[in-house]
């Protein structure tokens, strides 16, 4: 039991550090790519209500909506818990382009991998992101976001900052398209309510590159 308690640690230690580098090696990448052309902004509003049942499945649905790119949107998911450490996300989500002409109805499914090391928590989620559009060619991406969270809990509220790296991989060039460095905090009331604010700095090979904004709020009834 305690060679595999080891092991278990070890491994740990391991993800943690392939985590740090993994954020680091993208933001040096992000950086050097924003470099290269003038910043624009976009901020995206995400409220979104939450249902758990006993055996710690979720149901959520959420709404949002960006100002700046006229974009809304409706995400309905489930989150299922196949292990302590493994979840797997089932979802749909509708796109709302008025500008465009051209609205998308998305699948998103994956899996979302979550360790523990001290006061640290990894959180590794890989979505298969397939973009149905009406008019143009449909999009199939693979994204893959890793945030590092530092959890600091007082009393009944967790203040966790964390940092976070995402990118983008387009099945049909088979290339990276947009990558993701951002600095966030999740603030997290009784489990029931929380408040997520995220910063990134976005590369995009067809869109250019942005600031990036995510002001998420959650309620989680059961």
């Amino acid at each position: 039991m305690k060679m595999a308690a080891s092991n278990i640690d070890k491994m740990k230690c391991n993800l943690l550090l392939f985590v740090s580098l993994t954020i680091n090696l993208g933001a040096v990448y992000n950086i050097n790519c924003l470099a290269q052309s003038p910043e624009s902004y976009a901020i995206w509003f995400l409220p979104y209500a939450q249902y758990r049942t006993v055996d710690s499945t979720v149901f959520a649905l959420q709404p949002g909506y960006n100002p700046q790119l006229v974009i809304g949107l409706l995400y309905a998911n489930s989150t299922i818990k196949a292990r302590r450490w493994l979840n797997v996300n089932l979802g749909y989500m509708f796109l709302a382009l008025p500008g465009q002409n051209n609205n998308e109805s998305t699948l998103m499914n994956g899996i979302t991998l979550k360790f523990h090391v001290h006061k640290f928590l990894i959180e590794n989620q890989n979505l298969v992101w397939n973009r149905f559009r009406s008019i143009r060619d449909s999009y199939h991406f693979d994204r893959n976001k890793t945030r590092l969270f530092y959890e600091v809990i007082v009393r009944e509220l967790t203040f966790s900052p964390y940092l976070l790296e995402e990118f983008w991989f387009y099945f049909t060039s088979k290339t990276i398209t947009r990558n993701r460095t951002g600095l966030g905090v999740l603030f997290t009331i009784k489990s029931r309510l929380s408040f997520d604010l995220l910063y990134t700095n976005q590369w995009d090979r067809f869109n250019g590159n942005s600031t990036v904004f995510f002001l998420r709020s959650a309620v989680v009834f059961n």
